[in-house]
């Protein structure tokens, strides 16, 4: 359950960064020492300035906010079309003798398998008899740089 979240939370991401791209070349900036001074909002604060002090406040009125300034100033909007999600698993093998469980799949945004898709390297611990906390990071060099295990997949996609 936790993961399906989790990947909800990445396929978000990267189809309305990837998929939703309209901006040109001259609306970039590659200099970081141009970029002026900005101040993030409180996460934990509403628009009108409340705390939040409840989960259900979280959900109700505050992340809807978050994911609001995400799709005004970050990725843009969803593109409104048919995404029809494959999850190939590629590998599920215990790990570090035995307390933790690498997994490996990938996930087709298309019902191409040349289309857009996306590699997840999962770890997670063996004897987990609940859901567990989970980090999520953007990788843009293929998940063999974050670990030095050859038994990482190499990506198939062009990577720097």
């Amino acid at each position: 359950m936790q993961i399906q979240f989790v990947w909800l939370l990445f396929l978000y991401v990267f189809s309305a960064s990837s998929l939703c791209s309209t901006a040109t070349s001259d609306d970039f900036n590659y200099d970081e020492a141009l970029v002026p001074q900005f101040r993030l909002p409180d996460p934990l604060k509403t628009e009108d300035g409340r705390t939040v002090s409840s989960a259900v406040s979280w959900q109700s009125i505050r992340r809807p906010e978050v994911l609001q300034l995400f799709e005004q100033h970050v990725f843009g909007r969803l593109p409104l079309i048919d995404i029809r999600l494959r999850v190939r698993p590629r590998e599920r093998t215990e790990i570090m003798g035995g307390t933790a469980i690498r997994e490996q799949q990938t996930i087709y945004l298309t019902d191409d398998d040349t289309g857009p898709s996306i590699d997840i390297l999962i770890y997670i611990p063996a004897k987990a008899t609940a859901p567990v906390p989970a980090f999520l990071g953007l990788n843009f060099g293929g998940n063999h740089t974050v670990d030095p295990d050859p038994a990482i997949r190499l990506p198939t996609t062009w990577v720097r």
